[in-house]
């Protein structure tokens, strides 16, 4: 199949699109440097139900990208009520999915995955958070996941765990 879209400036056009229509939601990249902030940017889709022609799009790693969407669209909503800007952390090791800042200081760091029983996946998501850590200082780190809860400390640093459904009902 050959690509419709011809040129990275006519894609990002169209992005800039959905986004202005409210179909795209996009989150900034956390640094210091705005100008890493204004250029690097994740892009989601702000209904999951836009996921559904997508190949096993009901499979388990679609399951997380689905349980990251609306973690983000309840997140955006809470912040936006209360002042505060979301972002994501990314480096060469690993990736945190939100990070929540209040100003210039990261009061949250959050993990999204839909099942962290397997013990690579669970590694994978706690690297991302102590990452996070490492790089703002802070220590108030969450992961969600559809249905486990623990609180659990790794390199000094306590990690709760809690389902999604909690963690959206909560004030």
């Amino acid at each position: 199949m050959t690509s419709i879209i011809k040129s990275s400036h006519t894609a990002r056009n169209y992005i800039e699109y959905l986004k202005q229509a409210f179909i795209l939601v996009g989150v900034k990249k956390y640094s210091a440097k705005s100008k890493i902030r204004v250029t690097q940017e994740k892009v989601y889709a702000v209904d999951v139900a836009l996921m559904n022609q997508r190949e096993n799009a009901f499979a388990g790693d679609n399951l997380g990208w689905r349980l990251e969407t609306i973690v983000l669209n309840h997140l955006v909503r809470r912040c936006h009520y209360k002042g505060l800007d979301v972002y994501y952390l990314k480096d060469r090791t690993a990736e945190c999915d939100f990070v929540v800042c209040n100003n210039n200081k990261v009061v949250q760091c959050i993990q999204v995955s839909y099942d962290i029983s397997n013990p690579k996946t669970r590694k994978r998501e706690i690297n991302g958070l102590l990452m996070a850590y490492r790089q703002t200082k802070c220590e108030n780190l969450l992961l969600l996941t559809d249905h486990e809860y623990e609180k659990t400390e790794h390199e000094g640093v306590p990690i709760t765990i809690k389902p999604v459904y909690e963690w959206a009902c909560e004030i």
